[in-house]
């Protein structure tokens, strides 16, 4: 993986952080986007020059799925 792409990454994350904490908290803006840059910071360091797999949590998703489909089931809907 390059370095655009790692930085890519880096930077994907960070906004995602930004993101979640305005919606979450009652964090400024500013102290938003300094944790983010700390996250960001903090993974890069303790990361570098590994291999992440993230999963896509595709249990999660089917166990989900398949738990609405349960409970929408009344019998004459098969």
């Amino acid at each position: 993986m390059g370095a655009a792409k790692h930085n890519e990454l880096l930077d994907y994350l960070a906004k995602s952080v930004c993101v979640v904490l305005s919606a979450e908290s009652t964090l400024s803006q500013e102290e938003v986007q300094r944790v983010a840059e700390g996250v960001q910071t903090r993974l890069a360091s303790v990361w570098a020059n590994n291999w992440v797999y993230i999963p896509k949590q595709m249990h999660c998703r089917n166990l989900l799925r398949y738990q609405q489909i349960f409970a929408d089931f009344d019998g004459s809907n098969h």
